[in-house]
């Protein structure tokens, strides 16, 4: 697949609480990089993967992701998104980001979330 067609599959996925389908996208030795609060800020391989997209559902449990804008060459797509919805702990939340999906031979190799970290952090109830 094209960076620009797993970008938009990722988001699909994701949204769907495939997690399955999600880590098909990746690479065995693909790397998630998450900022500050999630239980680890690098993901590695399959294993690990699942563990993420476990937490995400757990402590976000009504999630909605839109990619607002693709941007994509032939080794890499830029997604800026808007996401909100209710986490476990009952705060809504309303914000944007971006992921960096970089794609070696038709998979995602790697993913770097930039998001607020001061919001996410509250929504989560962590020091």
């Amino acid at each position: 697949m094209t960076p620009r067609v797993l970008a938009a599959e990722l988001i699909r996925l994701v949204n769907e609480r495939d997690a399955d389908g999600a880590e098909a996208l990746f690479a065995p030795s693909a790397e998630l990089l998450f900022p500050r609060f999630a239980p680890r800020t690098v993901y590695r391989g399959g294993r690990e993967l699942r563990e993420f997209f476990s937490w995400l559902g757990e402590v976000l449990p009504q999630q909605v992701f839109a990619a607002a804008r693709i941007v994509a060459d032939h080794r890499s797509a830029t997604v800026e998104f808007e996401t909100a919805g209710v986490s476990r702990k009952g705060h809504d939340f309303d914000g944007s980001g971006a992921l960096v999906i970089d794609v070696t031979a038709g998979l995602i190799a790697g993913v770097r979330v930039y998001i607020d970290t001061a919001d996410l952090g509250r929504i989560l109830e962590v020091a």
